[in-house]
């Protein structure tokens, strides 16, 4: 249980992402809705990054593009607006580039920055102070059970 907050600390924290562009490109046979139509066949068969490439070889109009990790403060609008809500394995709904439609791919997803204590150092903090409460109020029981004889 949270007693009192005695101090707030701010860390500075990111998210990382590993993303692969996916993208069909648009041409005067081809517009944007049908380039949209088309990566929205292909984004369910899509499983993992390891795979993704020999996933996409079975299509000629599809491509993509290793991007790397980029943190969110270094990415544009564009694609942070497209990656909203958007978990580790899935992909973004397409979006409209220039003479392109493009989906992002998320390979990973991490938090990182100054400090940032991972889930198993938080439970095991948490975990300390538990014993360490008890182990009080056992002292403190023993010392209120104590008989002491002087002579």
């Amino acid at each position: 249980y949270v007693i009192a907050l005695i101090d707030k600390r701010q860390t500075e924290t990111d998210d990382l992402y590993n993303l692969q562009q996916i993208r069909v490109e648009t041409n005067e046979t081809t517009d944007f809705e049908t380039a949209k139509a088309r990566l929205n066949e292909v984004l369910p068969t899509l499983s993992s990054c390891d795979s993704l490439s020999s996933d996409l070889d079975k299509y000629d109009d599809v491509s993509n593009i290793s991007m790397g990790e980029i943190k969110r403060s270094d990415m544009n609008d564009f694609i942070r607006n497209a990656l909203e809500g958007v978990e580790a394995g899935k992909a973004s709904a397409p979006v409209e580039g220039p003479d392109v439609a493009v989906s992002f791919f998320v390979c990973e997803k991490s938090v990182t920055g100054a400090n940032v204590p991972t889930r198993d150092q938080i439970e095991n903090r948490l975990i300390d102070q538990q014993l360490a409460q008890a182990s009080k109020r056992h002292l403190r029981d023993l010392r209120r059970g104590a008989a002491i004889s002087v002579r």
